[in-house]
């Protein structure tokens, strides 16, 4: 009876054991085949040349580099005439700068692109003349005027007419789309006007430049100085044969004498003695106290000198 009782349970252990060694084997098997199948895909892959990763890469190839622009470009087709709309945004209010002129409305090419060059603190060169002479004069000044734009220099057409500039704001990556805003005299060329244009180097360009093809030039100008300029020499010519004295007085000793026609450089003015000499008639009675300490630290009486001044012309020593 115990054994009748027991046989079902050994019967049913079998069948399972038996069903989960084949499930054990079938899994072996379809992992086998997976396997199989992918080694035959790798291989016809192979042999026709194709990979998932080439197919990947041709069907989305990687972007160029480009820097970040300043707008939408959408944002740059803005063109506006008898108005200073477009270019208000970068400060420009239609004043002279530079003393460039502007016609009734503010604008001018040659006047805008000064504007935003003295606001990238740009040295000014002096006028360049007509935005056709930019290039040529900018040579002469010893600016750089190349053929490759780069941001914040003058992209410079040599015409039609008088020529055309406008500033640079944006280069791509690869230097053949700029994107500029610029000004228009309204009397030839360009209506007065505000704009902004895409400039597309081998194709038509976007914007009030759309009939101008790729800027003749590209002119780079120089930064200001930080450093305040040096004091400009104050000179006076010796008008007659001068004496070279230690101190502003004839009592004094004399290191020499100042020869006419020399050009003294004048350090600084001191009251001495007063003295007779060849602009006397310019003094009542004809006595002047006016003595200059001189670059080499002696004194000559500013009554034989020619400083355009009866007055000092330098500070106090």
């Amino acid at each position: 009876m115990t054994y009748e009782r027991d046989y079902p349970r050994i019967v049913l252990f079998r069948e399972h054991s038996i069903h989960l060694t084949w499930g054990i084997i079938m899994i072996a098997i379809s992992k086998r085949a997976v396997i199989g199948i992918l080694l035959a895909l790798a291989l016809v892959a192979g042999m026709t040349g194709l990979s998932v990763v080439s197919a990947t890469v041709e069907a989305a190839p990687a972007a160029a580099k480009t820097s970040k622009a300043p707008m939408r470009q959408s944002a740059w087709n803005c063109y506006k005439k008898y108005s200073k709309a477009c270019i208000t945004r970068f400060g420009y209010s239609g004043k002279s700068t530079w003393g460039y002129p502007k016609d009734k409305y503010g604008n001018n090419c040659t006047n805008y692109a000064a504007f935003r060059l003295s606001k990238d603190k740009k040295k000014n060169p002096g006028n360049l003349g007509n935005a056709n002479q930019w290039a040529a004069a900018a040579k002469k000044k010893g600016l750089k005027v190349s053929k490759t734009p780069t941001v914040g220099s003058i992209a410079q057409w040599n015409g039609p007419g008088y020529g055309h500039v406008a500033y640079v704001d944006w280069v791509s990556a690869d230097g053949k789309t700029v994107y500029v805003s610029e000004s228009g005299y309204g009397v030839k060329g360009l209506a007065s006007m505000s704009g902004r244009s895409v400039l597309r180097k081998g194709k038509k360009n976007i914007g009030p430049d759309a009939h101008l093809g790729w800027p003749s030039n590209f002119i780079t100008f120089k930064k200001a100085s930080s450093k305040p300029a040096p004091p400009k020499a104050v000179t006076g010519k010796v008008m007659v044969k001068t004496q070279k004295m230690s101190k502003a007085t004839l009592k004094s000793t004399q290191k020499g004498w100042y020869a006419k026609g020399s050009k003294l450089t004048l350090k600084c003015y001191v009251r001495g003695q007063k003295v007779k000499g060849y602009y006397s008639a310019s003094f009542k009675g004809g006595w002047d106290d006016l003595w200059y300490k001189i670059s080499d630290g002696y004194y000559a009486a500013d009554v034989d000198l020619n400083t355009g001044s009866n007055k000092p012309v330098t500070k106090k020593c």
